[in-house]
């Protein structure tokens, strides 16, 4: 812990009727001169990112009123007419960067964020620091760290390779150019009253596994259909999230698997109750336990609002 400086992080996402954009824009904050974006996000803008020390229970994080308040201030100053208020803000996320501590540093913004490795004389590889950006060659080194440990271990160090530079991504075989991902949105877009609407959104979001999800939409009734008229989301999305993706409780389905939570006006309340009976039916559960997951999503939503 003691090589940690924890930074907490917070975007909000807002209509693009409210303000658009096309490209990813950087603007600096009136208060504080800090550098700000505002990014395109399908039908919406997002707007971010906060940096202020962290030390609270990581249980905890939210976003704040005052997180808000800076961000919309940001949007408005750069954006002359704007008018952006709290009531504007469809949604937000908040996370915490583990920055390096460094003595010398002010405010978090001025904080390194390099990485640090470090091999413990237990044979224990220790990493911290970096972000999500560097992240293959953090684990690279990491890697040329532990290999001769393992020898020193007793064990069979592993060779050097370049193994992983050529193996394509989960979901990318056989994607190797803009044409093949056309060709896949078409495919898998003949299920669906939208057609490409739907299509291209599977391809683009599950790559080659998009057919794993077109299949389903085939095979179960109702599953073809829209979770939201004003989303490309399709109710197989909630089955393949259950029985392909590992998502245990329905937070998993509506947050981390889809972005129902960021982009439906309500965040994805009015469809909580299906997409819970679709997973249950997958996963099990019981009506206790459909309820419950349930009601564990509206708390969740109400914390974000």
């Amino acid at each position: 812990d003691s090589w940690l400086r924890p930074s907490k992080g917070v975007h909000i996402v807002v209509p693009r009727e409210k303000l658009a954009t096309d490209d990813a824009l950087t603007m600096r904050h009136p208060e504080d001169r800090r550098v700000l974006f505002v990014l395109p996000y399908h039908e919406h803008t997002v707007i971010g990112t906060t940096d202020t020390d962290f030390d609270a229970d990581l249980d905890s994080l939210e976003s704040s009123c005052e997180d808000v308040r800076y961000l919309i201030a940001a949007a408005n100053h750069a954006f002359p007419g704007t008018d952006l208020g709290p009531d504007d803000v469809i949604s937000s996320w908040t996370g915490v960067r583990p920055l390096l501590r460094q003595e010398d540093a002010g405010s978090p913004s001025a904080v390194s964020r390099e990485h640090r490795i470090q091999v413990r004389n237990d044979g224990i590889v220790v990493i911290a620091g970096g972000k999500l950006t560097t992240y293959r060659k953090m684990a690279a080194e990491c890697l040329d760290l532990a290999a001769p440990a393992i020898g020193v271990a007793g064990g069979t160090a592993p060779t050097q390779g370049e193994l992983t530079k050529k193996v394509p991504l989960p979901g990318a075989l056989g994607l190797s150019s803009e044409e093949a991902l056309e060709e896949l949105a078409q495919e898998v877009s003949q299920p669906f009253e939208a057609g490409s609407y739907v299509g291209t959104h599977l391809a683009h979001l599950y790559g080659s596994r998009a057919r794993e999800v077109a299949g389903i939409a085939r095979s179960v009734e109702g599953a073809a259909e829209r979770v939201d008229e004003a989303l490309p989301y399709v109710w197989a999305e909630a089955i393949h999230a259950a029985r392909s993706e590992h998502a245990c409780c329905l937070e998993d389905f509506m947050v981390r698997r889809t972005h129902l939570f960021y982009r439906c006006a309500d965040q994805g309340l009015a469809v909580a109750e299906r997409a819970a009976e679709l997973m249950g039916a997958e996963l099990g559960w019981s009506d206790e336990e459909r309820r419950a997951q349930i009601d564990a999503y509206e708390e969740r939503v109400e914390a974000n609002n």
